[in-house]
């Protein structure tokens, strides 16, 4: 096998951005009004090889190679345009305005925030893999081991104010994976071990400072290691006649996470930002799947698609209450989740009750995060039904609900009721749809979310109500017998 690649991008964009920052407690203020004006090339080429050698039936050999070869090169000016008389805070200028001559242009770049990079990366990857395919006892078993050796060479060049450095690096990476399976028509079961290895990005290993944002500077650090993930794997499935018993395991062992660490001025309120590694984080988790039909016709069954039970142990930098510089803090998220179902399906009626679960329990070092236990769970009734004059019927109710907020206004339930109604005409070509969608009016455009290290908003420009008609044609073309 042989292929090749190559792909190629050209960009470019504009931006404007006004701050007006005011410090009481030293009587001053900072105002900026930004201009930026981005250019960008790249390219992405590969081209890859392999031949696979059969031996004793079962076993066979897969001997790779890929060139991979990226490049990019960016020019990125950075203009104060407050710095040119008459473009003060108290000017009468439009926000998005350029001044009319190049000379006034070129006067107020922010020469420190300004930066030209050209960035070339050279891998080459060559892989092993020893193959097994067999059948014993009427089970099939499988067996990889793959061991793909890259040498990847990085090629930098980056210019910002006084900083103008070209480096190279040089990194032999090993990403070994390794994975089993035997499979019958009684039971299946699966295990697998990879370790992944990833690069800093160049960039932040120069020693640069970019303050365009008054209130968060980032730095680099030319001391950052490769993030190496060890990641094990194992799962089994048990089927019968009556239904079905699984349960799967995982576990990943991160060395050299690559976390932003920070330090915070109290006067200023400007937060400087550098990359750093942090050892100690690890995560591991516990699944079962379960499903039986009742009854001699089966018309009935009970289960869970997932029940699983998962402990996160994080390493981190933050700064306490009151300090100025980040330290090291670990925290321990425990998190439960399960769902169960009971389903009746009888010719062209299923009616299914859903309950699911979501319990999030997490206790960091630091004094702001403290102690949490979020819930977040759902139930409802979903039909599906063919009415008379061949209507199809299709409706869930489903209630949502979260607690365990400190906010109150957060701890919701939501109603959503929904219903669709179709028929098909002409031999199923012409289909007629007729949808409701939050029947109740109780869906909400703010959706929150809750993990192990932090509690986001997401808004949706959308419309949580409404009532549609579709109608559907489907043309089916086929190409005439030569």
């Amino acid at each position: 096998m042989d292929s090749s690649d190559i792909s190629y991008i050209n960009s470019t964009s504009r931006s404007f951005t006004q701050y007006n920052l005011s410090y009481p407690q030293m009587q001053s203020s900072d105002y900026r009004n930004q201009y930026s004006d981005n250019r960008g090339r790249w390219y992405d080429s590969s081209l890859d090889a392999g031949y696979t050698f059969n031996f004793h039936s079962k076993w066979s050999i897969l001997l790779a190679y890929v060139y991979r070869q990226k490049w990019n090169s960016s020019h990125q000016p950075f203009y104060r345009l407050d710095r040119l008389n008459g473009w003060g805070t108290y000017d009468s200028r439009a926000f998005g305005v350029l001044p009319s001559t190049a000379d006034s242009l070129f006067f107020c770049l922010d020469a420190s925030n300004s930066s030209t990079t050209s960035y070339l990366n050279r891998s080459n990857t060559a892989k092993v893999a020893l193959i097994y395919s067999g059948k014993k006892n009427n089970t099939d078993i499988w067996f990889n081991l793959e061991i793909p050796i890259m040498l990847r060479n990085e090629h930098e060049h980056y210019q910002r104010a006084s900083v103008d450095t070209s480096f190279c690096l040089r990194n032999l990476i090993i990403k070994p994976k390794v994975e089993i399976s035997a499979t019958n028509n009684k039971y299946s079961i699966n295990g697998s071990y990879n370790m992944d290895v990833q690069t800093p990005d160049v960039i932040s290993l120069v020693n640069f400072r970019d303050d365009s944002n008054p209130l968060l500077v980032r730095v680099g650090n030319s001391h950052l290691r490769n993030r190496v993930d060890h990641n094990l794997y194992g799962g089994f499935q048990l089927n019968s006649s009556n239904g079905m018993l699984g349960g799967t395991t995982s576990v990943r062992f991160v060395q050299n996470m690559i976390i932003d660490g920070y330090t915070y001025n109290h006067q200023t309120g400007i937060y400087t930002y550098r990359p750093d590694n942090v050892n100690g984080n690890w995560n591991g988790s516990l699944g079962v799947n379960y499903q039986h039909y009742i009854g001699k016709n089966k018309f009935w069954s009970i289960g869970t698609k997932n029940i699983s039970v998962d402990y996160n142990h994080l390493v981190y930098l933050a700064a306490m209450d009151g300090a100025t510089e980040s330290s090291l803090c670990k925290m321990d998220a425990i998190g439960f989740r399960e769902n169960l179902f009971a389903v009746y399906q009888k010719g062209s009626l299923m009616l299914s009750f859903s309950e699911t679960l979501d319990w999030r329990h997490s206790r960091s070092g630091t004094m702001s995060a403290g102690v949490r236990n979020i819930y977040n769970y759902d139930y409802g009734l979903i039909l599906k039904y063919m009415l008379p004059w061949q209507i199809q019927i299709n409706s869930d109710l489903m209630m949502h609900s979260h607690r365990g907020m400190n906010d109150s206004s957060l701890n919701t339930d939501n109603l959503i009721c929904n219903v669709s109604l179709s028929h098909s005409f002409m031999n199923g070509k012409l289909i007629w749809l007729f949808d409701i969608f939050d029947m109740f009016h109780q869906l909400s455009n703010t959706e929150y979310h809750v993990t192990s290290s932090c509690i986001s908003s997401t808004w949706n420009n959308s419309i949580p109500r409404y009532v549609m008609a579709h109608i559907i044609y489907k043309i089916n073309i086929m190409p005439k017998k030569m």
